[in-house]
């Protein structure tokens, strides 16, 4: 098995330069999926490109504009 590189919460929002509650938000839309060990929430790498595919060409600025996206990727996959 290779080593899968994970990345917590608050390391994604350090890295993306974004507030912990933008990744939560993200994670709560169903846009960024991730897996919960205990009680924190861990992201790979995979699960990240995954993210930037599904939102690429995208405004997903705040909450709203995050689930009319979600929306509209569940209508076309359908």
């Amino acid at each position: 098995m290779q080593d899968v590189k994970l990345y917590t919460r608050k390391e994604l929002a350090e890295i993306w330069k974004c507030s912990l509650l933008t990744i939560q938000d993200l994670h709560d839309s169903g846009l960024l999926k991730g897996r919960k060990f205990g009680r924190a929430w861990k992201y790979s790498e995979d699960d990240i490109q995954e993210f930037f595919d599904k939102t690429k060409g995208y405004d997903i600025e705040n909450y709203t504009k995050m689930m009319l996206l979600k929306e509209k990727i569940d209508a076309v996959s359908a």
